[in-house]
């Protein structure tokens, strides 16, 4: 009798006999005995009825299912795989037959996933369980010296240790450790024993990574910034015009806001000065190039060279308004309020150009992310979207988990080696998706 023999995925098994002293007499070879089924999740084994998910995962990312047999014969393994919900089938990678395979969960809840192996000679075993879950949607409604604990949310920035809102209530900082427990959202004012208060009503928020600054606009006075150095100082700048500042972005060399009346630039010390007079978005740097979207057009201002602006109708349209601006890996993401994103490469001068009928939701764009995997998320006003870089396609999440709170403003992504978040916020609060 042939000597039998051992995958490596059959040592995931605990309690697995040995292979390499296993010499099964013919009656062992019969359908009862072999073969024997065993699967992972990203490498986890997934226990025969366990009812408790190996692995939290968000909704869109990318999981691998591998399949194995035990103490299997010569014989070709043949592998079969089913899901409850069944509609995750249909973002599977490969046949629902293949050895490994590739799904992503489309929306929260728990995934059971069922293997059967057969081995060829009416030989078969199946082992069914609780897989993994996609998390949900949670409301953070933990503000200070708010009825409800709830915000009206324009913008989100986060850095290493620290969430930072801008809000109609204010500007306010929380860790971001674990604010589903409850950790109470401060006042920044209250954070900081010092001079210039930042305002009761702000628009904008921008964690500047060089220099551990974080800026705040003010939704009043259309001209005031205000600069927050953690644990340090605050300071207030008035831009030169009453402009209202709408978004901010930085280099290692300067800051630049984005206004009603004009792009600003601070380098460091001083105040503000005029960068361009035209009504602006939104403003973000890639290199030496300054980028501005406006309700018509991108203008690309190259901050080495004295040559004219270059402005590109990047939509095709008249009142596209751009309002929100990413750069990712020499590219810019592009999201506007006729429903689009674009993604454009300056340096080759080409574009991708995004809408709902590439999965997007047919909604305003307003804000944009992106992860460590390199996935960009967008924050619209019917919910969010995420653009799965390992497959060039746009998932759009169902606003349901967000609890009527889909009409979003701002996004903003925590990620450390032992945490993920992703936070959203509109006029209706403040939400995350988390695993830890």
């Amino acid at each position: 009798m042939p000597a039998m023999r051992c995958s490596f995925a059959a040592l995931l098994i605990a309690g697995l006999a040995s292979c390499a002293n296993f010499n099964p007499s013919s009656a062992e070879l019969d359908s009862e005995s072999c073969p024997t089924a065993a699967m992972t999740v990203d490498g986890i084994a997934v226990q025969d009825g366990q009812t408790v998910p190996s692995k939290t995962v968000l909704i869109g990312d990318t999981i691998t299912l591998r399949a194995a047999g035990a103490c299997v014969q010569t014989d070709s393994m043949v592998y079969q795989w089913s899901f409850d919900p069944v509609g995750i089938a249909d973002t599977a990678d490969r046949a629902l037959t293949a050895e490994t395979i590739q799904i992503y969960p489309v929306q929260a809840g728990s995934y059971t996933v069922s293997l059967t192996v057969k081995n060829g000679r009416n030989g078969m075993a199946v082992i069914q369980g609780v897989a993994f879950e996609a998390a949900d949607w949670t409301a953070l409604d933990h503000f200070s010296g708010i009825e409800g604990g709830r915000v009206s949310v324009r913008g989100l920035s986060a850095s290493s240790n620290t969430l930072w809102v801008a809000a109609a209530q204010g500007g306010y900082m929380t860790p971001v450790v674990d604010p589903e427990a409850g950790i109470g959202y401060d006042l920044v004012n209250d954070a900081h024993e010092v001079a210039s208060d930042v305002p009761s009503d702000t628009l904008a928020v921008h964690h500047d990574r060089d220099k551990n600054h974080v800026w705040f606009s003010n939704n009043v006075l259309d001209d005031r910034l205000y600069r927050v150095i953690p644990g340090t100082s605050r300071a207030a700048f008035t831009a030169p015009t009453d402009s209202r500042i709408r978004d901010i972005d930085s280099s290692s060399a300067a800051v630049f806001a984005a206004g009603s009346d004009g792009v600003f630039t601070f380098e460091g010390s001083g105040s503000f000065g005029i960068e361009r007079e035209f009504e602006a978005a939104a403003v973000a740097v890639m290199g030496s190039r300054l980028f501005i979207g406006t309700t018509r057009e991108l203008i690309e201002i190259d901050q080495t060279d004295v040559a004219a602006d270059i402005k590109r109708d990047i939509f095709a349209g008249v009142n596209d308004e751009i309002e929100a601006l990413l750069v990712y890996n020499g590219e810019l993401w592009i999201g506007s309020n006729a429903r689009r994103i674009a993604r454009y490469n300056p340096s080759t001068d080409t574009k991708t150009v995004y809408s709902s009928a590439d999965g997007l939701p047919d909604a305003a764009v307003r804000d944009l992310a992106v992860d460590a995997a390199g996935d960009i998320w967008a924050a619209t006003a019917r919910g969010v979207a995420r653009f799965k870089a390992d497959r060039q396609v746009w998932l759009h999440s169902s606003p349901d988990g967000l609890k009527f709170r889909n009409d979003l403003r701002a996004i903003a992504i925590d990620e450390t080696e032992t945490r993920r978040a992703i936070y959203v916020g509109g006029e209706r609060g403040l939400s995350c998706t988390r695993v830890p």
